[in-house]
């Protein structure tokens, strides 16, 4: 009899005891969704972040590309009889320094 409330005793141990580490695991598999979760929320604004960096970054260049082009000239594309001829138009820069030239030698 007592051997036997002991094997019930023992019984009731390790099946509280396996509730317990089930309770743990789940709670522990909560925990790691909540961090997958958001983990990918970073992701993704880390990449939204990245992709309005990278636009700006284009934007800026265009416009630097623009500027440097009315400053220091350009190929125009001319129609001469039935084909057509690029040449190159001085930026205002180079009519700056042409004039500054002009100045000096005369």
């Amino acid at each position: 009899l007592c051997d036997m409330e002991q094997k019930d005793t023992r019984i009731d141990e390790l099946i509280r005891q396996n509730e317990e580490l089930k309770r743990q695991c789940t709670a522990q598999n909560k925990l790691l969704e909540k961090h997958k979760e958001n983990l990918q929320k970073c992701l993704e604004v880390n990449k939204s972040l990245l992709i309005e960096k990278s636009t700006l970054e284009k934007k800026t260049t265009r416009q630097k590309c623009m500027e440097n082009r009315l400053r220091l000239g350009q190929f125009v594309t001319q129609r001469q009889g039935a084909q057509f001829v690029e040449n190159w138009v001085d930026g205002w820069a180079f009519q700056d320094l042409m004039k500054q030239q002009e100045r000096i030698t005369a």
